[in-house]
């Protein structure tokens, strides 16, 4: 496969495309350079951002999040104000760079419970269960196993058997991690949580090191530009037969869509926007659209294909009405708790305060592979909610949900998350123990910090995405509806009454969390608890107090999918189980906007196993029709 980026319109329209990619980040670059590798296939990508080739902020694995808030790098998302928060707006960055949002994240490579997966299929699509899905998986991963004496003293085992050994992307376990990591798993486990083996392997919960999408021979981030096109891409204009051609500073403004005479509607191409003017590129067979849960939406809004009453509204022209696009929005709601260490412990205040510690671990990275430069986010389980709410009080929840109005949930959807709560058997809350400071906290200068973050894995809150005007270069309207109230049956003798699934489950899940410090030995290095405070103004004494902070203090773990929902159209559908979107044809969608219900993991691996999957399936399509 030999490919080319340019940033250059000239170059990139000189050539004609059989598939064009829309969305140059993490599933757009591999669905790309998959299909690329077939004999005698062009295709063209085009995105927004640009190339940032050797910047050590994406590189180093230690300076994750970063770039998360800088105008080069970052789209710059956020919420309209929340009711649910109190008013509040939250930010929603995406990676506004060639490689997407796999340049900026957190490094984590987990995938979901087999459950999860298993429900996408029972939602209506065939050939989307946790069985299919492990072979592309495993096709895009490289892991490299740890040694025995690093299973030994980090509890990094793995079974092989459900990891790749020659897909594109490397994946290892970090060589360094912090004092707090060592006693992570001790303690959870005096809490009745158990210690998991091998959590890629379909059962994630319990507690775990989580392998980090990082070249250990490199010691360099692992994703989608140096993962699927090389660490050296080819920029010359000179290549005389790229059969891969990635135009960088391209926002695509619209799918062109042409009405045949029978009144089929079929995509053609894109127009996009450049700083040099507005252009337009054909495709001969397919566009493929991979902008993400936010611009993915957004995009089938513009060229035509949504609500009435939205597109009508932004002053769009209705091609295919699908009152589906942009809805179906499921995001993963944080709260964080901040504790001060004991003296003594190294955490990136260190880096930020002290310039001997900063040259040292620098030194370290550069010179040995190893140290603090090494770390992220590693110390990890997944808690059935069984573990967090027990007896009646879990059995009134269960009882209230079942018999609730839940605003956009469906009902196949929510028959399978009281599925979830019945069994017990999946992770609800994540929890992630990390050596700094939380992203609400303002610490004092000298002091070290650790922060435990608790994540909700099934929200019931359903929220939507939708264009407000007719230009690509306007951020469209994001409303997550964190904790909407789902409404109670009308009792006869009173008023309906409301409560929020959502809000109830991470309260179980901060006060949960709020315990494991107090054990040991994870005890021995914890000084006091400072966010919110042990005693005194703010300190959370009864239930309703710390329901109060969790509503004053939530934020995103930025896992937001479902806008493009692959269901059945009837069921509130945008895409096929072929990722085909409805009333177009030529038209596909492959990226976490078409997950229809949500997961319980971090996104990055299960987006890239999708466009492994649709690589697939489109190669299938294009021989089963003899278009070789």
């Amino acid at each position: 496969m030999a490919h080319l980026i340019t940033s250059d319109p000239g170059v990139f329209n000189a050539r004609s495309y059989d598939y064009l990619v829309i969305g140059g980040g993490t599933a757009g670059l591999a669905l790309a350079s998959r299909l690329a590798q077939d004999e005698g296939i062009k295709v063209g990508v085009l995105e927004a951002g640009n190339y940032h080739q050797g910047n050590p902020l994406i590189d180093i694995p230690g300076h994750f999040g970063s770039l998360v808030g800088n105008d080069e790098f970052d789209w710059k998302f956020e919420t309209v104000p929340q009711e649910g928060l109190g008013g509040r707006k939250l930010p929603w960055p995406r990676g506004k760079v060639l490689g997407g949002t796999s340049a900026l994240n957190f490094l984590v490579w987990n995938r979901a419970a087999k459950e999860d997966y298993d429900a996408w299929e029972k939602l209506g699509n065939p050939g989307w269960n946790w069985e299919s899905l492990l072979p592309f998986f495993k096709k895009s991963e490289t892991l490299t196993l740890p040694s025995q004496s690093h299973q030994d003293k980090h509890h990094s085992s793995v079974d092989p058997v459900f990891h790749g050994t020659s897909g594109p992307v490397s994946t290892s376990f970090s060589p360094w991690y912090a004092a707090t990591h060592s006693f992570w798993r001790d303690t959870l486990q005096i809490l009745g949580i158990k210690k998991n083996p091998s959590a890629l392997n379909g059962s994630n919960t319990g507690s775990w090191t989580t392998i980090q999408s990082v070249d250990p021979v490199t010691a360099t981030r692992s994703y989608s530009v140096t993962a699927y096109l090389g660490h050296n891409p080819q920029r010359s204009a000179e290549i005389e037969q790229p059969n891969l051609v990635i135009l960088t500073g391209a926002q695509a403004q619209r799918i062109l869509i042409e009405r045949s005479g029978q009144g089929t509607l079929r995509a053609t191409g894109a127009e996009y926007l450049h700083k040099s003017g507005v252009f337009t590129i054909e495709a001969g067979l397919e566009v493929l659209v991979a902008a993400g849960t936010i611009q993915s939406p957004q995009l089938l809004e513009l060229s035509g294909i949504g609500s009435h009453e939205v597109l009508t509204k932004a002053g769009v022209e209705v091609k295919y009405e699908n009152e589906s696009v942009g809805r179906n929005l499921q995001d993963h709601l944080m709260t964080e708790i901040t504790y001060e260490l004991e003296p003594g412990i190294q955490t990136p205040e260190d880096l930020a305060e002290d310039p001997a510690s900063k040259e040292a671990a620098e030194k370290l990275y550069l010179e040995e592979k190893d140290g603090i430069y090494r770390s992220t986010p590693s110390s990890m389980a997944y808690v059935p909610l069984k573990d967090l709410i027990t007896g009646r009080k879990l059995s009134d929840l269960y009882e209230q949900i079942a018999a609730a109005e839940i605003p956009g949930l469906l009902p196949t959807q929510k028959e399978l998350l009281l599925e979830n709560l019945k069994h017990g058997s999946v992770g609800h809350v994540e929890f992630i123990l990390h050596h700094g400071n939380s992203s609400a906290f303002v610490g004092e200068r000298g002091k070290r910090y650790a922060t435990i973050h608790q994540i909700q894995q099934y929200p019931f809150s359903r929220g939507q995405i939708h264009i407000r005007s007719p230009h690509a270069s306007d951020k469209p309207a994001i409303d997550p509806a964190y904790y909407t109230p789902a409404r109670l049956p009308r009792p006869a003798s009173s008023e309906a009454g409301s409560f929020t699934p959502d809000l109830d489950i991470i309260t179980a899940g901060t006060i949960f969390a709020a315990k494991i410090p107090l054990q040991p030995p994870l005890n021995s290095i914890i000084a006091r608890r400072v966010f919110p405070p042990e005693e005194g103004e703010g300190a959370p004494g009864s239930e309703e107090d710390w329901r109060r902070f969790i509503r004053d203090t939530t934020v995103t773990d930025w896992h937001p999918v479902g806008t493009c929902a692959m269901l059945p159209e009837r069921d509130g559908g945008v895409v096929n189980p072929k990722l085909q979107v409805y009333g177009v044809a030529g038209l596909r969608v492959a990226d976490a906007s078409i997950i229809p219900l949500h997961i319980s993991s971090h996104l990055q691996a299960t987006v890239y196993a999708i466009a492994e999957k649709a690589a697939a399936i489109i190669r299938e399509d294009r021989l089963g029709q003899g278009r070789d």
